[in-house]
């Protein structure tokens, strides 16, 4: 499993121009529907990130990847048995490549209304996210993202973010990584081989 964050903000216009230049064209297709300039920027990046991934570890090039989408819009590649996922939030952008199927959720911790717990989290995972005040914040958002992140491995519909305990999954078959990055927490779920 290897991952890389980014920041869109760090790349100049030349850059984007030329990265957008060298993706997937029916990527490109689809960039060029967005209207907002950021969700553009943040998918170019993402598929460069991709790019890198694929080439630098698994000596894999990009261009020779055959690239799907599940009904539930989840990228997989047809032609090798690698996994990637994408995510982003604000100006960054996380992509995460594996052997096995993997899933990723980027978020950014801020005060939001904590009754927002009762849309994705169940009574165990409340007690957790609430147990302490200091850091009640922090612990919301490591469970939203895992919870995302499992869903995401799964190809998983969102509508279905309240019906499980991340808390509570069979641990012996997945691995569960969350990383702090300045105000962002990062979480990785990534099925094992056992």
């Amino acid at each position: 499993m290897k991952y890389l964050i980014r920041d869109v903000n760090s790349y100049k216009s030349q850059e984007f121009d030329f990265f957008f230049k060298n993706i997937r064209y029916e990527k490109r297709d689809r960039i060029k529907n967005y209207s907002n300039n950021r969700r553009k920027r943040q998918a170019i990046v993402g598929e460069m990130i991709l790019k890198e991934l694929l080439e630098k570890y698994y000596d894999i090039k990009y261009n020779d990847c055959i690239i799907k989408e599940s009904k539930n819009g989840k990228p997989y590649i047809t032609n090798y048995n690698i996994y990637f996922n994408i995510s982003h939030k604000d100006n960054l952008v996380v992509c995460i490549i594996s052997n096995n199927e993997i899933g990723v959720d980027i978020e950014k911790v801020r005060k939001i209304n904590l009754d927002t717990i009762n849309v994705f989290a169940t009574s165990n995972e409340k007690n957790y996210i609430l147990e302490k005040k200091e850091d009640v914040f922090k612990r919301l958002f490591e469970i939203y993202t895992l919870k995302e992140a499992y869903l995401k491995m799964n190809n998983d519909s969102i509508i279905n973010i309240n019906s499980f305990d991340i808390l509570n999954v069979n641990k012996k078959n997945i691995f569960t990584k969350t990383i702090y990055y300045n105000d962002y927490i990062i979480s990785i779920i990534k099925k094992t081989d056992n």
